[in-house]
């Protein structure tokens, strides 16, 4: 069984911090670590019959600034699918990307890699689709739609192609052409990809 989604601390009674920074604790000796707050970091888990944990993956968060300890370096796993002929496990989330803009808050990909996105606006929320081993977890690659503030739905493999829905705010760039819409306020698209 695999499962997705994302992890928070939510308040230390002890200390009476909300999100404070500590260490979640699974069976089997896994862990997720946060060093800066608790506020949510996606992760993949697998478990065997006997429910025993034989991996656990999850992004990690940058988050040097003082004064953004409760918001930032987010992130979320949404969506999983499997392509069982090449034993590969498709993630999508969303999470807190690093930007011209944003350079102090952002998450970590599994394997220690920025999440990045080359979009000059200042909100750094973007989406992300991740390929993992089914069998071992290590991650194999990533991939951020270039839309501006998206956020990515459920996933699926099919026919050697991998679809889902984007929500996105300002712009979607595609290999050929840009998309926008009107820019009144609180106005977004979506598009299937």
């Amino acid at each position: 069984m695999y499962y997705v989604g994302d992890a928070q601390l939510v308040y230390d009674t002890i200390t009476s911090t909300t999100y404070p920074p500590g260490t979640i604790y699974f069976k089997n000796g896994h862990s997720i670590q946060f060093d800066y707050n608790g506020i949510n970091q996606g992760f993949i888990m697998k478990i065997d019959t006997a429910g025993d944990i034989q991996w656990l993956k999850h992004m990690k968060k940058l988050d040097t600034n003082l004064y953004t300890m409760n918001q930032g370096g987010r992130s979320t796993f949404v969506g999983i699918d499997i392509n069982e002929e090449n034993d590969e496990i498709y993630v999508s989330g969303t999470g807190s990307a690093k930007t011209a803009s944003t350079n102090d808050v952002y998450s970590i990909f599994p394997d220690g890699t920025i999440f990045e996105t080359d979009s000059s606006n200042y909100n750094h929320d973007q989406s992300y689709i991740i390929a993992f081993d089914k069998n071992s977890g290590n991650m194999l690659w990533h991939n951020t739609p270039n839309a501006h503030g998206s956020r990515i739905g459920d996933i699926e493999y099919k026919n050697d192609s991998l679809y889902t829905g984007l929500w996105w705010g300002d712009a979607l760039h595609t290999n050929d052409s840009t998309y926008t819409h009107d820019g009144r306020p609180s106005t977004v698209g979506f598009s299937h990809l």
